[in-house]
């Protein structure tokens, strides 16, 4: 039951991902708006599909969980790599990027939330100076085409 409820919450999470980045002038706001503290900390909050995904962690003994795990993941990875792609093409992601690489380094920032927030504590409390510092480089405003 889990494993279907994963496979759901992958296609949600790419069908949002690829509503937001079209919704955006160019991907490199896109990418803005997706690592922003403020929407991390959205998207990892009590009953969301963040949640949802760390929560796989936990679960990687069963073998059919272990293997929708790895399905949501390349899901989601296949989605980032995507919009990355469309993002070459428009400008906004730089033509050297290795859009599959990029995919699953950000997939793997996304999934370090918990990591983070437990390590930084006050970066999870809105309005906090850690707040507005993303140690890890997230801009805080769209930039450029052709700077991401």
């Amino acid at each position: 039951m889990f494993a279907a409820v994963l496979d759901q919450a992958a296609e949600q999470v790419s069908a949002a991902m690829r509503e937001r980045a079209v919704a955006n002038r160019w991907v490199g706001a896109w990418l803005a708006e997706l690592l922003a503290p403020e929407h991390l900390h959205r998207l990892h909050a009590p009953g969301t599909h963040g949640v949802l995904f760390a929560d796989t962690m936990a679960h990687t003994t069963q073998p059919q969980v272990k293997e929708a795990i790895r399905r949501a993941h390349r899901t989601v990875a296949r989605t980032l790599a995507d919009q990355l792609a469309r993002g070459q093409a428009d400008g906004s992601v730089r033509p050297d990027l290795d859009p599959r690489t990029a995919a699953w380094w950000l997939l793997s920032f996304l999934a370090s939330q918990g990591f983070r927030s437990a390590a930084m504590p006050d970066r999870s409390t809105p309005g906090s100076p850690a707040w507005h510092h993303d140690p890890a480089g997230a801009h805080h405003r769209p930039t450029p085409p052709g700077t991401c």
